[in-house]
């Protein structure tokens, strides 16, 4: 799962697919305004009780 939030609020989400190479991992999330953004992103296998998350923040220009 991938997230963009904005001031703490969720702006966008979506599910991620796996892109076929260990931890790679894809999506899009629409985005319509500039600025300031953090990007959340959460892997999980349960299966293999294998779980990761990384956050960055950036700034989206347009």
């Amino acid at each position: 799962m991938a997230r963009l939030l904005r001031d703490g609020d969720v702006i966008a989400e979506t599910t991620l697919a796996f892109a076929g190479e260990r931890s790679t991992y894809a999506g899009e999330l629409p985005l319509s305004t500039a600025g300031p953004v953090e990007l959340m992103v959460l892997a999980m296998d349960p299966a293999n009780a294998n779980f990761g998350w990384a956050r960055q923040e950036f700034v989206v220009a347009h």
